[in-house]
């Protein structure tokens, strides 16, 4: 008996200081929940022992950074942003050097061998245009291309149509030369003389139209005027 009263006075006297220890121990932890810092090399983490519940600290150090992990895909292109206001006008350039002083070109006319030409005359011989590229005098511009030099090609020559009128056999024709039969026109493609428009001497220049239809019948005109009283005519033959 007294030995169980001893155990149970032990027991109680043990729960007595375990309760007390914990309400400390709860008190120190709300303490240091308001006054904790946090550092960047250690980490501070507060423990309870489990056999006397006495707390006690544990400090771990901060390893080093991992290495950068591999780049994700790109990601997908968002919408265009709006368009943003208009900029402010920049400010006036620096004005440019002063360009070459050009060249006067001086029309002369038809070339020819009694005139002096200078440097950038220009001149027409043979349809074409030639521009002098040094003084000369009683050169040809289209020989001597030391002292000249083609400015703008003459174009090949057009052709002359020429209309004739009504085809006549009687006349004689020559190639480019137009008349008109049956009511189309023809054009001369050989010297000919009394050869029809249909003949292999002709080729068609331009061909009549069909005829067109007829006309709708007119309204009824006003009466017209009384015309004046006839002569009297001769007497009837007698009874």
């Amino acid at each position: 008996m007294v030995n169980s009263s001893s155990d149970k006075s032990q027991a109680s006297s043990d729960e007595v200081y375990s309760n007390d220890n914990r309400k400390k121990y709860i008190k120190r932890q709300s303490h240091e929940k308001k006054h904790h810092r946090k550092y960047d090399d250690d980490i501070s983490i507060s423990c309870l022992d489990k056999s006397d519940y006495k707390p006690f600290n544990l400090n771990i150090i901060k390893g080093d950074q991992g290495p950068r992990g591999i780049d994700g895909p790109e990601g997908k292109r968002g919408p265009e942003g709006k368009r943003g206001p208009r900029g402010h006008q920049g400010p006036r350039g620096h004005r440019g050097h002063r360009g070459h002083t050009g060249h006067s070109l001086i029309w002369k006319g038809h070339w020819s061998c009694e005139f002096e030409y200078i440097k950038n005359d220009i001149v027409q011989y043979n349809g074409s245009s030639y521009i002098a590229i040094l003084d000369n005098h009683n050169s040809n511009p289209t020989i001597d291309t030391f002292n000249w030099e083609l400015f703008a090609a003459g174009g090949s020559p057009g052709v002359s149509f020429i209309w004739k009128g009504e085809w006549d056999s009687t006349i004689s024709y020559m190639v480019n030369d137009i008349v008109l039969y049956n009511g189309s026109a023809y054009i001369a493609v050989n010297d000919n003389l009394n050869s029809l428009p249909t003949s292999t001497d002709w080729n068609l220049f331009t061909s009549i139209g069909p005829i067109g239809p007829i006309g709708p019948v007119g309204p009824v005109g006003p009466v017209g005027p009384q015309g004046p009283i006839g002569p009297v005519g001769p007497p009837g033959p007698g009874p």
